[in-house]
């Protein structure tokens, strides 16, 4: 229910996904052309993993305004994939630590 109520809050959901026949088929502009659009002084990385085995990467950023998620982007890439998530719309930090919690998406701290 808590998720439910704070996806009804999400003004969009974008998600662009790309995947290659052959690897690294897309350029560093272009993963450099997402990091842009995601930069301070609103966006924040959160999390930035590599899979070395995959050679997969991925990254979440979240866009703040006074203490208010208004904004939640993931990016992938690997040899033969490069996929963008980008969530719109006003949640609250503390809702968003409660579904984390609930959905047992949290490392225990």
């Amino acid at each position: 229910p808590e998720a439910r109520r704070i996806l009804s809050r999400l003004r969009a959901i974008h998600v662009r996904s790309y995947t290659f026949d052959h690897d690294h088929a897309y350029g560093d502009e272009d993963v450099a052309a997402v990091h842009r659009q995601l930069s301070a002084p609103q966006w924040s990385a959160i999390v930035n993993a590599h899979d070395r085995k995959e050679d997969e990467h991925s990254e979440v950023y979240i866009c703040l305004e006074h203490e208010t998620a208004c904004g939640l982007a993931v990016l992938v890439t690997g040899p033969r994939e490069f996929t963008v998530v980008n969530l719109v719309g006003r949640v609250p930090l503390d809702e968003v630590k409660a579904v984390t919690r609930e959905l047992h998406l949290h490392n225990g701290a």
